[in-house]
């Protein structure tokens, strides 16, 4: 009888340890033992992991039950498939270090990100992939890993902030294999960004530098993306596919956009550019 009563207890302590509440729409694990709270994965059918309905979730860096304080943990898959999720934001700093697989993946009207100090790991596989209106994310100056498919499969991607002053490690296939979106890096580790092996493929301009109404960002991606196709065909065996009049054109837009890309430019240059590119 002293055994199994023993026993019982043994198993009330184990179920207690951990105790799931459901707070604002948003189930959550409340750890006992270590005081971590953490958001419940795998609830609920298909890809909606928590049965979140609402349009806006804010994750707090700590949380209270019962007059006990909880820190956030690491966040794993689920928020995944939220329909409705319009607005993610974060305390900043967070104990917690890593957004982790299909985290916030496909949540389709989710539009912009701001991962919070704190954060040093994007875990592979979809973090916030196939999150098809984001258009722009900002990563603190504590990332150092950039997962595999983070942000894979978003078509609207526009611009991803790097705060970090060290360029962080790049997982196969981040952004989709597009090197399309702009990243913007702190103004003194831009060189060292350029030069990385990892970044010099995309377009990056200095934080300072960055304006979406300077028609900055279309000027440079047209450039880095036609200059090597419009050099070879005009090197090549038909140079009646650019005519020289058109030709010429690209070489006036081309140097305006690598003066833009330099910082060194007005609003008259922005819009000379652009006529001499349309």
């Amino acid at each position: 009888f002293a055994l199994l009563l023993s026993l019982v207890a043994a198993a009330t302590s184990s179920q207690a340890a951990t105790i799931k509440k459901l707070i604002d729409g948003v189930y959550y694990n409340f750890d006992t033992t270590t005081r971590m709270v953490t958001f419940v994965t795998g609830m609920g059918s298909g890809t909606n992991r928590t049965e979140f309905k609402g349009t806006s979730l804010h994750v707090p860096a700590t949380m209270v039950l019962d007059g006990v304080t909880y820190t956030m943990g690491n966040i794993g898959n689920a928020f995944q498939g939220c329909q409705n999720l319009e607005t993610l934001t974060f305390d900043s700093p967070v104990k917690f270090t890593e957004i982790s697989l299909w985290a916030f993946a496909e949540c389709p009207k989710l539009k912009s990100v701001v991962v919070p100090e704190g954060v040093t790991t994007l875990g592979a596989d979809r973090a916030f992939g196939s999150d098809r209106s984001l258009e722009e994310a900002t990563l603190p100056s504590t990332i150092k890993t950039i997962g595999g498919w983070s942000f894979y499969d978003d078509p609207a991607l526009k611009v991803v902030h790097i705060n970090a002053p060290t360029p962080p490690s790049l997982g196969t296939n981040a952004f989709g294999g597009s090197t399309s979106c702009v990243i913007t890096v702190p103004d003194d580790a831009y060189t060292t960004y350029k030069n990385s092996s990892t970044w010099k493929s995309f377009t990056i301009m200095k934080a300072s530098e960055y304006s979406t109404s300077s028609g900055k960002i279309a000027l440079v991606n047209y450039l880095n993306t036609n200059a090597s196709a419009m050099n070879e065909v005009r090197g090549g065996s038909t140079p009646d596919v650019y005519p020289q009049d058109v030709y010429d054109a690209f070489l006036a837009a081309k140097t305006h956009a690598e003066a833009i890309s330099e910082g060194e430019y007005d609003e008259a240059t922005c819009n000379e550019a652009r006529e001499a590119l349309e």
